[in-house]
């Protein structure tokens, strides 16, 4: 059947909810498995996914879902500039020069991009743990654009991660933006669907 992107992501961002901010792996991890029912190809969720099993010591778990990650990378379509910096971050492409490839690509983007090029080159500039670059690049996203779920999405998940390495000052701090993010992007999914409810068919 077709991908219910907007039920993944309402998942996704629980799971991300529980498995940061609250650190409750197993329903953070029924939530991510859920929201990879609802949406096979969303990134995040099986990123994230994988990440909670390696943490585990699930080590074959978390392996099949990176394998799902870098299949599916070369499925979706993006922007032409994330996908060329994407084809660099396979598992077996993972040598300094092509990760240095990857990041002038990604810069490039974070340059000259639209807002959705800004989202993808942030998302790609963490999943490569450029997590300075990654953090400015999605604030530069939401300059453009302050209601972007995606980039608020996106925001939220960074901030959450780093506040895990953070000091307990900072990390608050990063824990309270990061549910402000949260919660930004859920109320925008509503609106739009409330809007989408009331709105009159036209044929």
């Amino acid at each position: 059947g077709r991908e219910n992107r907007k039920e993944g992501d309402r998942l996704y961002r629980e799971a991300m909810v529980l498995y940061s901010l609250i650190g409750d792996d197993q329903g953070a991890e029924r939530k991510f498995v859920a929201a990879l029912q609802a949406a096979p190809s969303h990134t995040g969720a099986r990123r994230h996914y994988g990440t909670l099993l390696a943490n585990q010591e699930r080590k074959s778990e978390a392996i099949h879902q990176l394998r799902m990650l870098a299949s599916a990378a070369t499925t979706i379509p993006t922007s032409p500039l994330p996908n060329m910096a994407l084809s660099f971050c396979t598992p077996q492409a993972s040598n300094a020069s092509e990760l240095q490839k990857a990041r002038e690509v990604v810069a490039l983007v974070a340059l000259e991009g639209t807002v959705d090029d800004l989202s993808s080159a942030a998302a790609l500039l963490h999943a490569m743990d450029q997590d300075d670059s990654a953090q400015i690049t999605f604030e530069r996203a939401l300059s453009m654009h302050p209601n972007h779920v995606a980039s608020l999405t996106g925001l939220a998940d960074l901030l959450a991660i780093r506040s895990l390495a953070s000091s307990p000052r900072s990390a608050e701090e990063m824990h309270q933006r990061a549910l402000l993010c949260y919660s930004r992007a859920s109320s925008l999914l509503q609106n739009e669907d409330s809007a989408n409810l009331t709105r009159t068919p036209s044929y």
